[in-house]
């Protein structure tokens, strides 16, 4: 819906495009578990330390969200209310 308004808008330059609250990676899975009415048992709580992706990643990454409130007029949703909003999307 953001990316809609965007184009609508003919805003130009970069605009960060997420919801608003900072998560682990577990904290996330778990959210989509709930979701989507998955066994959350299943998830296990690993370091990042164990993760030995290709990439670096930092610990914490977050982004701008000003030009999207400003410009777009978008509020960022939680990640529970985004997850739920996909889950009733037809496929």
């Amino acid at each position: 819906m953001a990316i809609w308004r965007g184009v609508g808008a003919q805003t130009t330059g970069p605009v960060n495009l997420s919801g608003g609250t900072s998560l682990t990676l577990y904290e996330f899975a778990l959210t989509v578990a709930e979701a989507f009415n998955l066994d959350a048992a299943l998830i296990d709580q690993i370091s990042s330390q164990a993760l030995t992706g290709l990439a670096h990643r930092p610990m914490q990454a977050s982004f701008a969200l000003k030009r999207m409130i400003k410009q777009l007029g978008f509020e960022p949703m939680s990640p529970a209310i985004g997850l739920l909003a996909t889950r009733e999307q037809e496929v």
